[in-house]
């Protein structure tokens, strides 16, 4: 239930790194929303329909085209850092795994 609060911040934070100053209900409005358009559209992740609401939403509040692009942009990026951290660790631990067990096969079966 914290994380339906706290994974707008990010947004938020975008926002105001590039100096827009929009209230945390309507950057919350501007998340869920691109989030549900995201789920509904059927595309892994909602990339691009995500991207093309919250942006458009931003531009309904006031934020300037090309800063609404970048924070887009850079919440994007922020958001994916932890799956790259955790995920390309994992990634590469067990691809080793599957290709050493794949070598050990076919040097088997040459044998």
């Amino acid at each position: 239930m914290i994380l339906f609060f706290v994974v707008p911040l990010i947004l938020h934070f975008c926002i105001m790194m590039f100096a827009n100053n929009v209230s945390y209900y309507k950057v919350f409005l501007v998340y869920w929303v691109s989030m549900v358009v995201g789920r509904l559209s059927g595309i892994p992740g909602g990339f691009g329909s995500r991207d093309l609401t919250a942006g458009g939403l931003l531009l309904l509040y006031g934020v300037p085209a090309s800063a609404s692009i970048q924070i887009i942009i850079w919440q994007r990026i922020v958001s994916l850092i932890p799956y790259f951290l955790i995920g390309g660790p994992l990634l590469y631990y067990y691809s080793r795994d599957v290709i050493n067990n794949r070598l050990q096969n076919a040097q088997s079966k040459k044998t």
